[in-house]
């Protein structure tokens, strides 16, 4: 048995527009393409040993293309795309990617999911990533377990 933690954060905007950039201003971290690193660099002074933590406990991701990085898009759930780029709340089509994970080796401590908090929100409201966007509308961020189990079932 395997477990694995995710930091997820919803919103009602997609992801792929934005979650390198907030992986980075929340971690510190950023992936093989380098997207965010003036936001990294600035957030790993400023989360001093937490940084440290980051370093540690966050799993590297790969994209379709094979590259690394902290941060992956993910499936909003009650969302869904009209596949035309329209996303709605309800069920539909396609699945709607208005999400990201963070994937952690463990938990992180209360202390630290607040940290993460904190920075998701000040993210969504600043957008230092896109001086003059409109700000994200965040409207879940929690901490999941994937349990993996495997069971011999033939010799």
């Amino acid at each position: 048995m395997s477990e694995t933690y995710f930091f997820v954060v919803d919103t009602e905007n997609y992801a792929g527009d934005w979650e390198r950039e907030m992986c980075a201003y929340v971690t510190g971290l950023v992936g093989d393409c380098g997207v965010g690193s003036d936001l990294a660099e600035d957030a790993q002074v400023e989360l001093g040993k937490v940084f440290e933590w980051f370093e540690d406990h966050v799993e590297e991701q790969h994209d379709d293309d094979g590259s690394a990085r902290p941060v992956k898009i993910r499936v909003t759930p009650g969302w869904y795309n009209n596949g035309s780029g329209v996303h709605r709340r309800g069920s539909g089509s396609y699945p709607a990617y208005l999400s990201i994970d963070i994937q952690l080796r463990e938990a992180p401590s209360e202390e630290v999911f607040e940290i993460m908090r904190e920075r998701v929100h000040d993210f969504a409201e600043q957008r230092p990533d896109n001086q003059g966007a409109d700000p994200l509308t965040v409207t879940d961020i929690r901490v999941v377990r994937q349990i993996i189990e495997e069971e011999l079932i033939l010799p």
